[in-house]
């Protein structure tokens, strides 16, 4: 127990390094008074359809979450389905991957939910949303071979930032690893269990009814991750002449370095490759980063701001 203690201490340890080294990498090649002076002269007003979208957001899940539950015959309320989902990723926030059993024991405590039950309704969401990142990068990739300056031919030929490859692979094989200790470290009578319920769970999730509206609520949600990208290119003038499908690139990009478990939301990790992927577009290296800043610190500034309102009205709920 204490070795398992002090290995899960080093590992929070060393993501956080890793999200600090990156965010220092992301700023090592520019001065910091010309991302000041660009975030300046920033037009914020995208920030209102950003936060809409942002809310819509939760809704989507709340609603796509509920249809799971249906098929197992599970009424959970839907104000406690949205209390838990944003008390889970503010958690996630300091802790990645612990927001998930938040979730659980809010439904457990709100709903009497079984724990076994609502994680693998969640890990059924997870394979999903894993399976669309899947298909929209194929796309992504396919979309890649008929244009002449692809992504991947700059990417091949891309030398204005010292070991910017390296770090690139690297952020992919420490993506690995962390899953691969993360396995091996739970194994144990808990996670037998929890597999064997998940089993069950995902066999009758199959025989689910409300195909349709499931998948629907699923596109809207990525539509909604889209969104939230590109409307943000609107806040600067240098920025605002990127196309919809360079959009999209970013949005897969950033979206790989946010599934790290580094914390605050694959900070460092997202700074870096935001910023490097809207260098090779042509974008400088200040308003790459600017916009890495704007798209995060305000997902940060909102999941911090539901996710209290979340816990203070759980507080008063359990508590009543």
């Amino acid at each position: 127990m204490f070795r398992s203690k002090i290995v899960n201490i080093l590992q929070y340890l060393l993501l956080l390094g890793l999200g600090i080294y990156l965010f220092r990498q992301s700023f090592a090649f520019v001065n910091i008074n010309e991302v000041v002076g660009v975030l300046a002269k920033g037009n914020y007003f995208m920030a209102f359809p950003v936060l809409l979208i942002s809310l819509l957001v939760y809704w989507f899940r709340v609603q796509r979450w509920n249809i799971l539950f249906q098929s197992l015959h599970i009424k959970v309320e839907k104000k406690n389905q949205l209390a838990a989902l944003a008390l889970c990723y503010f958690v996630n926030f300091a802790v990645p991957r612990l927001g998930e059993f938040t979730r659980c024991l809010v439904l457990k405590r709100t709903d009497k939910v079984d724990i076994n039950i609502s994680l693998g309704t969640i890990i059924f969401e997870r394979t999903v949303d894993t399976l669309c990142l899947a298909m929209l990068f194929i796309a992504g990739l396919i979309l890649e071979s008929f244009h002449e300056q692809s992504l991947i031919n700059k990417y091949a030929s891309f030398d204005m930032i010292p070991d910017t490859k390296i770090l690139f692979i690297g952020i992919i094989l420490l993506s690995g690893l962390s899953m691969a200790v993360y396995i091996v470290m739970k194994r144990n009578k808990f996670v037998r269990e929890w597999i064997r319920q998940f089993v069950i769970t995902i066999r009758q999730l199959l025989n689910l009814k409300n195909t349709g509206p499931f998948f629907v609520y699923t596109a809207l949600i990525w539509l909604s991750y889209y969104l939230m990208t590109y409307l943000w290119f609107f806040t600067f003038s240098e920025s605002s002449g990127l196309s919809m499908y360079q959009a999209f690139q970013v949005m897969i990009v950033g979206t790989f370095a946010r599934t790290l478990p580094i914390q605050a939301g694959g900070a460092g990790a997202y700074h870096f490759a935001v910023s490097s992927v809207l260098l090779m577009m042509g974008v400088t290296l200040a308003c790459g980063n600017a916009l890495a800043i704007i798209i995060h610190g305000f997902q940060t500034l909102f999941t911090f701001i539901v996710g209290c309102s979340a816990y203070v009205w759980l507080l008063y709920k359990t508590r009543k």
